[in-house]
């Protein structure tokens, strides 16, 4: 087939047909292939520190990275150029076929294209003879129905915590023994972290805005707000802080309508081109809305201040809610001023986590070391097809 027809054709077809051809392809073939992957074009999260921990502590598993070859986190894996396999080249596509393990901290990141292999993996469930593993993205809280049974296929579900395993396994339909608490692969780097004098502001998304209504929205007219605020600013000069603002993953498309504000010199915008893992490793007290990143924050015992300004609207278009209550973590403010004031108290009290919140984190995690990575590879050990 020439270039040019091949160009012309619409992208899900050429999935579909590089797809196949690499089936008939690697017909009879067969690899004890651990393939790990993010969302194909990362290396910060769960799967990369499994990976890692494999690397160093099972030599003997011939295990490969997905990544693309224009990944900002390439050079992360620099020494392990033997070990990758470039997202969506015909090797990535025959080792869906071959690989025996599938591991991913997305669901289904393993796959070359999101929504086309969904539906395929759903529809048709060629992965039956595969060992397909779901680290998990951070620890759910919400009704997330995308991941219930009838949704997924999956052979480990990972985690993070006693009352996530309770809920998911009440509610999501898996069959006994899918639901694992095992704890989360980059959970393993955290205990060790010495935090900086720095306030990480990380919001969530939104999946109802999008380029049309993003900038009209409230969720952008609050943050501008917040980030021009010179009060905030002249708050953490008066005790030595500096200030990080991350916007999620899904909304680092609209990143440069935030680094055009005129904020103060003591505040960064930050892209993707920063390990998130660092900025949570780094930060001193989190200010965050819903996302589950606080999970990360707590589980090193560091303060957490929620601000919720938009409550009722997030819960009815965003996720349903879940098991999890945010107040039990640190205290929530539903407008900038209330946020200012709990933030003062914060900064003022040195960034210590107080009671009540200690006790309650302490009980929510009832696992809290770094073996995190070990409990995950013994789980996958005893899975068998």
């Amino acid at each position: 087939m020439n270039r040019r027809l091949l160009r012309s054709l619409p992208r899900e077809l050429i999935n579909i047909m590089r797809l196949f051809i690499a089936r008939i392809i690697t017909i009879g073939q067969k690899s004890k292939t651990w393939l790990i992957s993010e969302r194909g074009h990362e290396a910060k999260d769960n799967a990369y520190v499994f990976f890692l921990w494999l690397k160093r502590n099972h030599p003997e598993i011939n295990v490969r990275y997905i990544i693309s070859k224009d990944s900002k986190d390439l050079n992360k894996l620099a020494d392990f150029y033997d070990d990758l396999v470039y997202f969506d080249s015909f090797e990535h596509y025959k080792l869906l076929w071959t690989a025996s393990h599938l591991i991913s901290t997305h669901i289904y990141g393993y796959r070359p294209n999101i929504i086309l292999f969904s539906e395929i993996i759903k529809r048709y469930n060629f992965l039956t003879n595969k060992i397909i593993v779901f680290l998990q993205h951070g620890i759910i809280k919400d009704d997330l129905k995308a991941l219930y049974a009838n949704q997924t296929v999956m052979d480990l579900f990972v985690c993070g915590a006693q009352p996530e395993y309770d809920y998911i396994s009440a509610k999501f339909g898996h069959k006994e023994g899918v639901v694992q608490y095992t704890g989360l692969c980059r959970f393993d780097n955290l205990l060790s972290s010495k935090p900086k004098k720095q306030i990480l502001i990380m919001p969530t998304w939104r999946m109802y805005l999008n380029a049309s209504n993003f900038k009209d929205s409230l969720y952008y007219k609050t943050f501008v707000s917040l980030l021009e605020n010179r009060e905030l600013s002249r708050l953490c000069q008066t005790f030595g802080y500096d200030i990080i603002f991350y916007p999620h993953y899904e909304f680092q498309q609209y990143i440069d309508l935030f680094t055009k504000l005129n904020i103060p010199d003591n505040m960064k915008i930050a892209d993707l081109s920063c390990d998130v893992q660092q900025l949570l490793k780094d930060c001193a007290v989190l200010v965050t809305d819903y996302s589950s990143v606080y999970f990360d924050v707590a589980y090193q015992g560091k303060p957490i201040v929620y601000f919720q300004f938009d409550k009722n609207d997030f819960q009815q278009h965003h996720y349903a809610k879940g098991y999890f209550d945010e107040s039990t973590f640190g205290p929530v403010s539903y407008n900038k001023e209330d946020l200012l004031k709990l933030l003062k108290t914060v900064l003022a009290d040195d960034c210590i986590l107080r009671e009540p919140y200690k006790t309650n984190i302490n009980s929510f995690f009832s696992m809290r070391d770094a073996n995190n990575c070990k409990r995950v590879y013994d789980a996958i050990k005893k899975i068998k097809k």
